[in-house]
């Protein structure tokens, strides 16, 4: 078998690397973005171009994972890199800690968002945080809810060049 432009396995032999079945998120180190990048940017490059708030270009986020500001996860089913997410530590104007969701994306989605879920849960109790925030798209809404993530706030978007009233 020939391994993909997303395998694990096309630096080391396949005898190296257990089958999986289930999904595996590894928190990558920072000293291994570069690796992880070009297979996982177009992911993350995705996720931000269709972000209603187009807050961060792509290379900052990459500057982040890089420096540790940032956490990418990649996630992977069987010896395939299948998607990712960025995550940061951030606090609350009040000073609470809070684990934010940068951006995520991949490749059969529903197959791990559990897992990415459990492991953010995970990862917010690490830093004391009470809360994992996420701006995401109206389709992640179902796909959340029935993980037990509530909504929260509403964004709202006004096309300037739109109709006016009056």
């Amino acid at each position: 078998m020939e391994a993909g432009a997303n395998s694990l396995t096309d630096h080391a032999s396949a005898d190296e690397w257990v089958r999986v079945v289930e999904p595996a998120i590894c928190a990558v180190e920072a000293g291994a973005v570069d690796w992880f990048w070009p297979r996982v940017s177009h992911w993350i490059d995705d996720a931000l171009h269709q972000s209603v708030m187009h807050e961060l270009p792509l290379d900052e986020v990459y500057t982040g994972c890089k420096d540790g500001s940032y956490l990418l996860l990649a996630v992977r089913l069987g010896n395939d890199l299948t998607g990712c997410a960025v995550m940061a530590a951030s606090t609350d104007p009040q000073g609470r800690p809070y684990l934010a969701v940068i951006c995520c994306g991949g490749e059969r989605v529903q197959r791990w968002l559990s897992l990415l879920v459990r492991t953010c849960r995970l990862l917010a109790a690490e830093m004391g945080a009470r809360e994992i925030v996420a701006l995401g798209r109206p389709g992640w809404r179902p796909l959340l809810a029935g993980l037990g993530c509530k909504l929260r706030a509403v964004v709202m978007v006004l096309d300037v060049e739109g109709e006016r009233d009056g």
